[in-house]
């Protein structure tokens, strides 16, 4: 699709709603690991785990014309220019590369961001964020998968929802939105 605007390539790919469906997933796979080894796993392990086996055939479950008439945002977004932090853990071409990378936000809501990067991320892919909200001593992490992907004239912009974020960081995320609407 062409963003006349700005006459750039976008990809749209995943839907507010099919990233609950996928974090419930997720955490179905969770569950059943620490039942069935009967031993403690990380989340992020068995998320992980969960996208190397199965990302690929509940994507193709959800099609992308099976996704036409799904409802908008469900959050607010200001726009918000900050840095923030971000790891790759898992991309459709397996191709990860382990480091931190330095990202700009440019906006940002209770549900999802959207950040600029010279790096050429794939679509779907999974992604740690770090972010330091101004005037907090708190470093708040968060997981959040490519939903949308633009090209722009020098790198990329991205939007991503959150596949698992803690309640005190959302709220952190609302109350901002709040006091710059």
């Amino acid at each position: 699709m062409i963003d006349s605007e700005s006459n750039s390539k976008q990809t749209s790919v995943l839907h507010p709603e099919l990233i609950d469906e996928l974090e419930s997933e997720i955490n179905k796979f969770w569950e059943s690991e620490k039942s069935r080894t009967g031993k403690e796993i990380e989340r992020e392990a068995a998320a992980e785990l969960w996208l190397d086996r199965y990302y690929d055939r509940w994507l193709s479950d959800h099609q992308q014309d099976e996704l036409e008439g799904i409802a908008k945002r469900r959050y607010h977004r200001i726009d918000f220019e900050h840095p923030a932090s971000l790891k790759i853990l898992w991309t459709p071409d397996g191709k990860l590369d382990g480091s931190d990378h330095n990202v700009t936000l440019r906006d940002i809501s209770a549900g999802g961001l959207y950040f600029f990067s010279e790096l050429d991320i794939p679509d779907t892919s999974l992604l740690q964020l770090v972010i330091q909200f101004p005037n907090s001593d708190v470093v708040d992490e968060m997981m959040g998968v490519i939903v949308r992907k633009t090209e722009k004239d020098v790198g990329w912009g991205f939007g991503v929802s959150y596949s698992h974020i803690e309640d005190e960081a959302r709220d952190r995320i609302k109350s901002l939105v709040a006091r710059r609407l």
